[in-house]
């Protein structure tokens, strides 16, 4: 919705694209561990496809305070994994949090890997 705003005021698609962040809209997850899981690089990513019984995604090194948003449109868990070395609201590093079926989530980044989640 935001996006259209920009663009009815007259901002460009690249101003409504800084503002908004980018989006992947059918990302297909894959792999059970963080060297094998799809590498996520947008700011909105929707989960289209998990072929495996809990497949996963791996989110990016950003800047501090960046946020990336996370839907599984699956009907399976998803695992979603922080950077290489990098922990979940201070918890195990590399460790992945499941995100359930058909759900979403926000993750913040609170450190050089470390990322805040809330579900």
């Amino acid at each position: 919705m935001i996006a259209r705003e920009v663009l009815s005021a007259g901002g460009g698609a690249g101003l409504a694209l800084a503002i908004c962040g980018s989006r992947s809209l059918t990302v297909s997850a894959a792999g059970t561990t963080a060297a094998t899981a799809t590498d996520l690089t947008s700011a909105l990513n929707v989960i289209t496809t998990c072929t495996e019984a809990a497949c996963g995604v791996q989110l990016p090194v950003n800047d501090i305070a960046d946020s990336i948003t996370v839907i599984n449109a699956t009907a399976v868990n998803l695992r979603v994994f922080p950077p290489s070395g990098g922990a979940f609201n201070g918890n195990t590093a590399d460790a992945p949090v499941t995100l359930g079926a058909y759900r979403g989530a926000d993750f913040y980044q609170t450190g050089t890997a470390n990322y805040g989640v809330a579900i």
